[in-house]
């Protein structure tokens, strides 16, 4: 495993669609607020938490851009839930444009170390990526600003004693001021098994692309709810939620479609493809499904009666075990599959 979630900001409008909690911040498809396609989150000051199943180690990379910077979090990790969570490491952007790596929560916060200034400007967006080797009594986190470290620091990376982190966060400047987040990914450090390209480590400046539906493939399993064409009911932006839809009941099913690459220009490095499927059962019940790309069935997840993403980041081609090409979407489909 290596990357764990990635996201544009391109293709929906309800943070909790994709995030596992948001407490303020919104979705702008202007694209007057974006660093690549359409979609920014607006972060002011707080942003959505990501659940995962708790790691050891990490890194991670967003796209910042802020109005003001009153000392605030940019992003962070946290162990814990509930009452009891502790903000294991946190990267900090300064008044002065530093960066500054924290641990524990507030008010009794310890400074690890603080960079150079004027590294982050202000209404113009950085690239922020930082790695931690792993949570422990002597941990070391390196920051990189648009590529270049900028500091390492070592020191107790775990201060909630658990030696991981569950809850991944990003956040805006707050104090009357916002940030526009845009093109993130998250990693653990673990190498992915693709050939020549492990995403175990930083990834650079990277740039997210959302792609929908431009035609129907085969199989095509599932029932559109209106017409004969299948891919003209998942493609909006954002979705609809129940309005357009294609279902099934029927375990084995598939439904596959045709993407393309609109805003990609080549030559490109594709380190990762993310699935997302926004679905939900239309009665209480029970009802999991998957991706589908190139017709090999991936990680089942069970469906609630409220529209949710079921997402799936791959890091190579699952139909031949290689790092992406863009040309791989001239045949690779995807879609989804019922997988009980």
């Amino acid at each position: 495993m290596a990357f764990i979630f990635i996201d544009s900001f391109d293709h929906y409008d309800a943070p909790t669609l994709k995030w596992s909690v948001n407490i303020q911040a919104t979705i702008d498809l202007s694209g007057l607020q974006s660093r690549t396609g359409i979609g920014a989150i607006q972060c002011s000051p707080f942003g959505p938490e990501l659940n995962i199943v708790p790691r050891p180690a990490a890194v991670a990379g967003i796209a910042y851009r802020a109005s003001g910077f009153p000392i605030n979090d940019v992003m962070g990790f946290i162990s814990g839930t509930g009452a009891g969570r502790v903000r294991q490491v946190r990267i900090i952007v300064n008044g002065d444009g530093s960066v500054s790596v924290w641990t524990k929560n507030g008010p009794f916060q310890i400074v690890l170390g603080t960079s150079a200034p004027n590294l982050v400007t202000q209404d113009n967006y950085a690239y922020i990526e930082c790695k931690i080797s792993e949570f422990s009594a002597s941990g070391t986190v390196t920051v990189r600003v648009d590529g270049l470290v900028v500091l390492t620091v070592t020191g107790d990376t775990n201060p909630h004693g658990t030696g991981t982190y569950q809850t991944w966060y990003i956040e805006g400047p707050g104090g009357g001021f916002g940030a526009n987040i845009d093109d993130v990914y998250l990693c653990d450090l673990i190498d992915s098994g693709i050939p020549g390209q492990p995403n175990n480590d930083f990834l650079g400046a990277i740039r997210n692309f959302a792609e929908v539906p431009i035609g129907d493939a085969t199989p095509l399993q599932w029932t559109p709810n209106a017409g004969l064409t299948h891919y003209t009911q998942v493609d909006e932006i954002p979705p609809d939620d129940g309005t357009t839809y294609v279902s099934s009941a029927t375990v084995g099913n598939v439904d596959q479609y045709v993407y393309g690459t609109t805003g990609i220009v080549p030559p490109v490095q594709i380190f990762g493809v993310q699935v997302c499927l926004d679905a939900a059962i239309d009665i209480a019940g029970s009802r999991s499904i998957a991706p589908s790309v190139g017709g090999v069935v991936g990680t089942a997840a069970p469906l609630s009666t409220g529209y949710n993403m079921v997402r799936q980041v791959y890091d190579g081609n699952p139909v031949n075990s290689a790092a992406w090409q863009l040309t791989d979407f001239a045949t690779v489909r995807f879609g989804a599959a019922v997988t009980s």
